[in-house]
């Protein structure tokens, strides 16, 4: 238990944990949040704040506590619903660059082997012998396609968040 060694704070401050994951299983995000509440409100405080505070061993009433405990975890996850947009915004700006950049230089490329590969074979169709000229371009596309079908789904899988119940850390 920590006091508040000016006696300005009379309530507690309750810690909890958020964790934001994408679709790839990857952590996007984690933010401790911190609340403090004197029974009538809850206010978002910085976690920071601890360290302004005393230790000490002091009574208090447990049933009283763990009912702001609930009242302070349901403002915990509203304070984790708002990093989530904040993560979201960031994910999808970065998921139209890799779009803009990513993706359109993929599809140039393979459109443009593909009309070397119709050149190819209007060659090979008169004579020429461009049977492996035609399997080196033909290998570079299939590589650019499946780079472009698992970048897609690496922008879907990172666009996709979800977030945990925030965890009580204290």
């Amino acid at each position: 238990t920590f006091v508040d060694p000016d006696g300005r704070m009379n309530g507690y401050i309750f810690l909890f944990e958020g964790e934001i994951t994408d679709g790839e299983g990857k952590t996007a995000g984690k933010r401790l949040f911190a609340c403090f509440t004197n029974d009538d409100e809850i206010n978002p405080v910085s976690p920071d704040i601890i360290w302004d505070l005393k230790e000490e061993k002091l009574e208090c009433n447990s049933a009283d506590i763990q009912e702001l405990k609930k009242k302070a975890a349901s403002y915990s996850i509203g304070e984790l619903e708002k990093y989530l947009k904040e993560l979201q915004e960031e994910r999808d700006h970065q998921g139209e660059i890799k779009q803009k950049y990513g993706v359109r230089s993929l599809e140039h490329l393979i459109i443009k082997l593909d009309g070397e590969l119709i050149d190819l074979q209007a060659r090979k169709d008169r004579g020429e012998d461009v049977d492996l000229a035609m399997r080196n371009k033909q290998e570079r596309k299939s590589r650019y396609e499946q780079q472009l079908k698992s970048l897609l789904r690496q922008i879907e899988g990172e666009r996709s968040l979800t977030m945990s119940m925030p965890q009580f850390a204290g």
